[in-house]
């Protein structure tokens, strides 16, 4: 089944569509609680998914129009024998769908990274993977961050926590150990196989599935980079972002060897999430502006998208 990802492209309370037809952003959908962030997305079809806001998970049957409200309580969930601390509920980092019957989504109990499964558009929850805070951990907010089904992977998903790859192969409803590492953060995959994460200033690689990941080139060697989003087109050809020095890099050789597309220092390039649509254009949303960018030249110029209106937060803009 084809799925359509759109992770969080504003972290707002506002949801924008990008229309072909009129090249901009028209706002689809607008929460009555400035505190109810959108923190991801899972489209099975251009009118079905899921969308995981702070308090609830949503589902659309509309495009993103209007939401059934799941919340996600000590009543409707199975903890499955896991110790689990409720103290602030679950706190989602986003959401990821098989179909309608088979949603995921991930985040933290109080700091204690946890996986949750729903067989009933988020009506109920089991809970199918928990891990006790870590004090060593790289970052403070210990959490599952990402979450993927490899392309046309059948039964199997990989999903990050700061210093762990996890692996299910039954279709996310148990996990285990792949390979452990510090702050990781993002993961993306071209194909069934070969699949990419980043972790800090470091990049990790698989050719089979995510059962086992070696270290990746990356543009730069140093302990001060940060490379935060990766988004691969095919097996070959991918992109990454640096947040520290806001640069952006393309590879042709599977990350063997990158390129810098754009000057830093004249054209910054940030952002809190990347997806490109084909080997030349794509998205990133612009890190504290809330405006999502384009590019049409594999990573050359970036331009902001249109949009028919403003959103500020707390008078931030």
């Amino acid at each position: 089944m084809k799925k359509y990802y759109l992770k969080p492209l504003l972290i707002a309370v506002s949801l924008f569509i990008y229309s072909v037809s009129s090249a901009q952003f028209r706002e689809k959908y607008t929460g009555g609680n400035v505190n109810d962030d959108i923190k991801g997305m899972s489209f099975i079809s251009p009118s079905t998914g899921f969308v995981a806001f702070t308090n609830f998970i949503g589902f659309t049957q509309d495009s993103g129009a209007s939401y059934i409200q799941r919340a996600i309580t000590t009543g409707n969930t199975n903890f499955n024998g896991y110790s689990v601390n409720i103290t602030l509920g679950f706190i989602p980092t986003g959401v990821a769908a098989f179909s309608v019957d088979s949603l995921f989504t991930y985040g933290n109990y109080s700091a204690e990274p946890s996986i949750l499964f729903s067989a009933n558009q988020g009506q109920t929850w089991k809970l199918v993977y928990h891990d006790n805070v870590n004090g060593s951990s790289p970052d403070i907010y210990n959490k599952i961050f990402d979450l993927k089904f490899p392309v046309s992977s059948g039964n199997i998903a990989v999903a990050v926590q700061h210093d762990k790859i996890l692996r299910s192969s039954d279709r996310g409803q148990s996990w285990s150990l792949a390979f452990s590492a510090g702050k990781m953060e993002r993961l993306n995959f071209p194909s069934s196989g070969t699949g990419f994460a980043t972790a800090g200033n470091n990049l990790y690689k698989t050719i089979n599935g995510g059962v086992n990941w070696v270290t990746s080139n990356t543009p730069l060697v140093g302990s001060s980079y940060n490379y935060n989003n990766i988004f691969f087109v095919s097996n070959t050809l991918g992109y990454v972002s640096e947040s520290t020095a806001s640069a952006f890099y393309r590879t042709v050789n599977g990350g063997t060897s990158w390129t810098k597309t754009t000057d830093e220092t004249l054209m910054p390039v940030n952002g809190s999430d990347l997806i490109f649509i084909n080997d030349s254009t794509g998205f990133l949303c612009k890190e504290f502006s809330y405006q999502v960018y384009k590019t049409s030249d594999s990573g050359k110029v970036w331009e902001p998208c249109k949009k028919n209106s403003n959103f500020s937060y707390l008078g931030y803009g």
